[in-house]
């Protein structure tokens, strides 16, 4: 679905802001001014909504220019449900695809 939520990216060392741009069931497409390689696991957190921020540890799957495509492992314990009743605000009861 596509958004515009700003967030930051933590690689452990540094932080690094960001801007979502698009964001699934499972992962979320993001805009970034640093370059992250594929594999590299990553700490994402960004307010969805002013009662729910997402947190989270992604892994990059492809990174081309300034995006990076991640593939959400796991979410908070105290956003997770939130999280998923915000995605499924947008995608309702259908099945996963290939989202």
């Amino acid at each position: 679905m596509p958004v515009s939520h700003r967030g930051e990216i933590h690689d452990g060392k540094d932080v690094y802001t960001c801007l979502i741009q698009d964001m699934s069931r499972r992962g979320l497409l993001i805009a970034c001014g640093k370059k992250f390689a594929v594999g590299q696991i990553l700490d994402l957190v960004c307010p969805l909504t002013q009662e729910i921020k997402l947190e989270c540890k992604v892994e990059v799957r492809n990174a081309e220019d300034d995006f990076i495509g991640v593939k959400i492992l796991e979410v908070s314990p105290q956003t997770g449900a939130a999280y998923q009743r915000y995605v499924l605000g947008y995608y309702g009861n259908k099945p996963p695809s290939g989202d």
